[in-house]
C-alpha cells in the first residue's frame, strides 16, 4: 500500500473527524493507540445512524402522504405508514365506513355523486365531439357529391356553349381544372320546382336580382373561363333574319332585332325588364332551332 503524504493524512483525519463528530486530535489518538479498530466501529455506528435518520424521515413523509390520500378518499387516518400496498389496503378495509349503506343506496343518490356526475359530463362531451365530427364528415361527403354532380354538367356545358379548347393537352388540363374549381362551394336547391344555385349561404343571382337559371349559370361559367366560338351558320342565319325583319320569324311577342351573336342572344334573355317571358321564350326557341346540327 503506498504511503500517504502528510497532507493526505491530515485530510483523511479531518474527514473521519467530521463523520464521527469528534475532534481531529482525538482521531489521531485512537489511530496511534493499541486499538485503532475502535475508529472503524465508531464510523460504522455513525453511518448506521445516518441511514436510520434518513429512513425515518422518508417514512414520515410517506406517512403524511398516505394519511392525506386515505382521508381524502376514504375518510380515515392511518396510525402508521404502510410498508406495502397490502398493508394500506388492509388499513382501508378496516377503517373505511361508507357514508351510505350500499344496500339502501338509491339510483338518485348514485346520480348525485360527484364521480358519477363527472363521468356523465365526460360522456356528454365525447358524444358531442363525435356528433360534431360525424356532421363534419357528412358535410364533406355532401360537398364532394355535389361537386361531382356539377362537374358533369360543367363539362357538358363546354360543348353546349362552344368553348374553344386548347390543342395543348397540358394547358387545357390546367385551364379545365381552374374552370372546375369555380364550382367549389356551390350548392343547389330546388325551390318551387326550379333549380337554384347558392354559395356561402347566398343565392346566386343575375343582374336583375333573379336567381340564375341553370342555363345562365353554366353559360357564364364557360364564358368566364373560355373563348366561345360563334358558328358561321348562326351568324348567317341571324343576318338573314335581320334583313327580313323580326316579323318574318313568326314572333308574336318579341319586337326587337333578331340576335346575331351569342352575346346579343344572352342580352335578350337577361333583360327581363324590357322583354316579357313570352318574348324571351320565342327568342330561345328561334335560337335553338338555328343551332348547327
Amino acid at each position: 500500500m503506498p504511503q500517504l503524504t502528510e497532507d493526505q493524512q491530515n485530510a483523511a483525519i479531518q474527514s473521519l473527524a467530521s463523520l464521527v463528530g469528534k475532534p481531529a486530535a482525538e482521531i489521531e489518538t485512537i489511530l496511534t493507540s493499541d486499538n485503532p479498530a475502535e475508529l472503524q466501529t465508531q464510523v460504522t455506528a455513525r453511518i448506521t445512524a445516518i441511514r436510520k435518520a434518513g429512513h425515518d424521515a422518508g417514512m414520515g413523509q410517506l406517512q403524511k402522504a398516505a394519511n392525506k390520500k386515505a382521508k381524502e378518499l376514504f375518510g380515515i387516518e392511518l396510525t402508521e405508514a404502510p410498508d406495502s400496498v397490502e398493508t394500506l389496503m388492509e388499513a382501508i378495509r378496516e377503517g373505511y365506513k361508507p357514508q351510505v349503506d350500499p344496500a339502501t343506496l338509491t339510483e338518485e343518490q348514485v346520480k348525485q355523486h360527484p364521480t358519477f356526475r363527472q363521468l356523465e359530463t365526460n360522456l356528454k362531451t365525447k358524444d358531442a365531439d363525435h356528433k360534431k365530427a360525424l356532421e363534419e364528415k357528412e358535410k364533406e361527403l355532401r360537398a364532394e357529391l355535389q361537386f361531382e354532380k356539377l362537374k358533369g354538367r360543367a363539362l357538358e356545358a363546354l360543348k353546349t356553349y362552344g368553348a374553344v379548347l386548347s390543342e395543348d393537352a397540358k394547358l387545357e388540363a390546367y385551364r379545365q381544372q381552374m374552370y372546375l374549381d369555380k364550382l367549389k362551394g356551390i350548392e343547389t336547391k330546388e325551390v318551387d320546382g326550379k333549380l337554384e344555385f347558392w354559395r356561402d349561404g347566398k343565392r346566386v343571382e343575375n343582374e336583375n336580382l333573379f336567381p340564375k337559371t341553370e342555363e345562365e349559370f353554366f353559360k357564364e361559367l364557360v364564358e368566364g373561363s373560355y373563348t366561345v366560338k360563334v358558328s358561321e351558320q348562326r351568324s348567317s342565319s341571324g343576318a338573314q333574319q335581320q334583313q327580313s325583319g323580326s316579323s318574318g320569324n313568326g314572333f308574336q311577342h318579341f319586337k326587337g332585332q333578331t340576335p346575331k351573336t351569342q352575346k346579343e342572344y344572352d342580352a335578350i334573355l337577361l333583360d327581363r325588364n324590357k322583354h316579357s317571358f313570352e318574348a324571351r321564350e320565342e327568342v330561345r326557341t328561334y335560337w335553338e332551332q338555328n343551332q348547327p346540327k
